[in-house]
């Protein structure tokens, strides 16, 4: 460890510990995240061809997706569309 680090070991086991916690919620939420991701894309799929009250159900439902999911729905990380330095 690095001799410039002052935490105690009870805080070190602790800062552990959270980290653990969170990663597995992330493992749990993240397939739940992918699907709203994925109901959200045939909702607006949807959306180009529905009228009158089938359209507003599914900006209804859309909106609830939206708030129960908020806006990000990837998983933490590199992007997929990396971007190459030119020399």
């Amino acid at each position: 460890m690095d001799p410039r680090v002052k935490t105690s070991p009870a805080g070190l086991q602790q800062q552990f510990k959270l980290s653990s916690d969170l990663y597995t919620q992330l493992l749990i939420l993240s397939p739940a995240a992918e699907q709203a991701g994925a109901l959200r894309k045939q909702l607006k799929d949807l959306q180009t061809r529905a009228t009158g009250e089938a359209l507003a159900a599914i900006n209804a439902l859309d909106q609830k997706l939206q708030a129960l999911a908020g806006g990000a729905t990837r998983r933490p990380g590199p992007g997929r569309n990396r971007r190459l330095l030119a020399v």
